[in-house]
């Protein structure tokens, strides 16, 4: 993170730390140690107290059921995953690689590394998402050793890799990307159209929107570019792939992957010469074969705060950096060593929380200062 960022963050804290210091002073005075000591016979003072004490009340009630538990779920519900991966096609092993995904809510920072030497990182603002891909060797032999980032709208990576968006999905609890999920395209779709294709997804529990299991299912016509043939075999339809969870492991009050499995399937085929009648009767959508399966297997977990950026650095200052967000693609630059130029906007977010947060301070402080002079005045030292 840039030295702006992380001036922001270190003021942001010194705010939240103030901020408690102030709830400590209110506490303080909604026990009445101070008032039941006063001498409150004039209706006046009574008034005055019933109506400053009160609102104080609702604000410390607003503090313990609104913002605790905003505070305590922000150091709870993040986490780092990080692991290998084995990808087998046909039976025999494809590829293989590294991987290492941090999370928070509906953000996620995911890099993915081939055996092959090919990189890809992809992370989010909250709104748009970015992607970066370090030069490697194969990548310097046509871009002369410089490495590729790109910027698109939209907090999903949908132009990323199949890999990083299935670690994305199973591990972040958007429930917009889970809404509009049937909506996306993804590689294994071939021919068929978004719309043709039917989700069934499973949630951990009834609370979050933690994924256990997504499958995709190809409708009853086998698709040949835009021409549709109907299926005799699989009338109701054939799974086409899934993602599921295999067994969770607990990590503070979290339930983490502990190995995340990912299968795409094809349907079975009438063997050549003579027809067995039996091959074709018709079939339930889950008698498939499975064609490829990539297991993505959890080594290190770990719970810890929330990351102050899940976008990618750019540690390689001679990156092409270009922009997908306009109608006309346009290349941008980097300001400084490991960032984005539009990494700007994710500053503007933080000074935004950190200007909150000083608001609120402000408020507290105007909410404590007539009371406090009522005390003064009360006690002669006001004068």
């Amino acid at each position: 993170m840039d030295h702006g960022g992380k001036e922001i963050a270190i003021r942001t804290q010194i705010a939240d730390i103030v901020l408690s210091i102030y709830m400590v002073i209110i506490l303080r005075y909604l026990s009445g140690r101070e008032l039941n000591s006063l001498r409150t016979s004039d209706k006046c003072m009574h008034f005055l107290v019933f109506k400053t004490k009160l609102p104080l009340f609702f604000m410390t009630l607003l503090w313990i059921f609104v913002w605790c538990p905003h505070l305590n779920a922000a150091e709870s519900n993040a986490f780092t995953l990080s692991g290998e991966f084995i990808n087998t096609f046909a039976g025999k092993q494809h590829d293989s690689g590294s991987f290492r995904i941090s999370a928070f809510g509906s953000n996620a920072l995911v890099d993915v590394l081939h055996a092959n030497g090919f990189r890809e990182i992809v992370g989010t603002d909250g709104k748009d998402n970015f992607r970066y891909i370090p030069a490697s060797a194969d990548l310097a032999a046509s871009t002369n050793g410089n490495g590729q980032a790109f910027v698109y709208s939209g907090r999903f990576p949908t132009d990323a890799g199949l890999f990083a968006q299935f670690l994305w999905i199973m591990n972040t609890r958007d429930s917009t990307l889970l809404t509009n999920l049937n909506s996306l395209r993804f590689p294994f779709y071939v021919d068929y159209k978004p719309e043709e294709i039917t989700l069934r997804l499973t949630n951990y529990d009834n609370i979050s929107n933690m994924v256990d299991s997504i499958r995709w299912y190809a409708p009853n016509k086998v698709a040949y570019g835009t021409n549709r043939y109907r299926n005799a075999i699989y009338t109701n339809g054939w799974l086409l792939a899934e993602c599921a969870v295999s067994g969770r492991q607990p990590v503070g009050n979290m339930a983490l992957p502990i190995k995340i499995i990912y299968t795409q399937y094809q349907m079975r085929s009438v063997k050549a010469g003579p027809v067995d009648l039996s091959e074709l009767r018709p079939r339930p959508p889950e008698d498939v074969l499975p064609i490829e399966i990539a297991e993505f297997a959890i080594t290190r977990a770990s719970n810890e705060k929330p990351r102050n950026t899940y976008i990618p650095e750019i540690p390689d200052n001679t990156a092409r950096v270009i922009d997908y967000r306009n109608p006309k693609p346009i290349v941008v630059r980097i300001t400084s060593g490991k960032w984005w130029t539009v990494g700007s906007a994710l500053r503007g977010y933080e000074l935004s929380i950190y200007h909150r947060r000083i608001a609120i301070l402000f408020l507290i402080s105007i909410s404590l200062g007539f009371p406090i002079y009522v005390l003064l005045k009360k006690r002669g030292l006001g004068k």
